[in-house]
């Protein structure tokens, strides 16, 4: 139990003081005062979370973070279900997009994670471009395809999956129990096709722009749902020498539903031009506010999307670059995260 100073000190006093009722000039009873002593240690343990309940619930079990940049990446509560024997686990559906904006494959041929729970770190571990050639040991995380899973080998480019297991470095007992606290231990049927939750794309092939610079974007279909945030990726490549002329880039969003009678218009930005040499800017968006002499609301079915890239030039010019439209399906509210589709080990 954590009481802060001024209560401790509340408290000390509360103790130390002769509590008296001038009541025909006699004392209070002492079993009187120890209830009131007890109710007031009753009502400050409710409100600082008796037992460090409230601590737990506001610290997962377990982190994985960037091992460089130690920022997080995702934790046990982004966790859908993880299954211990087959190394195979499942996120929510923003952690998977964030993990996935983390390893873009133009930019990276590996990068290095680390596992954490309240002690410290567990293990360290990979993510390897599968055009990579270099040789990794411990463990690699890979996506599975189609199914929106990721699964943990032991080594690239081969897996050592032979080893055995105490010896496996996947397999540790910090890591297994901080699952086994986030409730998220189940059976992965991996033969299973878990069609409502493959993360469903569309996109289009790199376009140029200035000297050195490529674009392209990709749309991530069953982000479209109504009342929620849609999501794009706009990945970059290149660009050296494009970026030196550059001061900004700013993206706007035009969205077509209701059959063309309702239209949203989206401006993001603008970002520092700085933003994309990581190669990858992630836009959130909501494409439900209507423009003006527009329907007030979109309905279920399908929509255009049309996305065009404004990049500021230093001579107050800029580049433009229009994607050509794409069809999305427009879904329904998701009330929760489908966890009760997979079964508890």
């Amino acid at each position: 139990m954590i009481f802060d100073k001024t209560f401790k000190t509340s408290i000390f006093k509360l103790l130390c003081v002769r509590i008296t009722i001038q009541d025909g000039g006699k004392t209070m009873n002492k079993k009187f005062v120890l209830q009131v002593l007890c109710m007031i240690l009753f009502i400050a343990a409710s409100a600082s979370g008796w037992g460090g309940q409230n601590e737990r619930t506001k610290s997962p079990a377990l982190v994985w973070r960037d091992a460089e940049t130690k920022v997080v990446l995702f934790t046990s509560d982004d966790l859908i279900s993880f299954d211990w024997d087959k190394q195979v686990f499942l996120l929510k559906r923003d952690a998977t997009l964030d993990f996935l904006a983390w390893i873009p494959p133009h930019m990276h041929q590996a990068r290095k994670l680390s596992v954490e729970d309240a002690q410290g770190r567990i293990q360290e571990a990979h993510w390897v471009s599968d055009s990579s050639s270099r040789g990794f040991s411990g463990p690699i995380y890979t996506p599975l395809s189609p199914n929106p899973f990721f699964s943990i080998v032991n080594g690239a480019p081969v897996a050592k999956d032979t080893i055995a297991r105490n010896k496996d470095p996947r397999f540790g007992l910090r890591l297994r129990t901080g699952l086994e606290k986030a409730g998220v231990l189940q059976t992965i049927d991996l033969n299973k096709n878990y069609l409502g939750l493959i993360i469903q794309t569309t996109g289009y092939t790199w376009k140029d722009v200035g000297k050195d610079m490529k674009i392209r974007v990709q749309y991530f279909k069953n982000t479209f749902r109504l009342g929620g945030k849609a999501r794009a990726h706009i990945f970059f490549a290149g660009g050296r020498e494009t970026r030196k002329q550059i001061d900004s880039v700013t993206f706007k969003v035009k969205f077509i539903a209701n059959k063309g009678t309702f239209i949203s218009d989206i401006i993001m930005g603008p970002i520092p031009v700085s933003e994309t040499e990581t190669g990858i800017h992630v836009c959130k968006f909501a494409p439900w506010e209507p423009a003006e002499g527009s329907d007030k609301e979109a309905g279920l079915g399908s929509g255009k999307i049309y996305l065009t890239v404004f990049l500021q030039k230093q001579d107050n010019t800029m580049y433009r670059l229009d994607f050509p439209e794409s069809s999305v399906p427009i879904g329904g509210r998701i009330q929760t995260e489908p966890k009760d589709a997979l079964d508890k080990k």
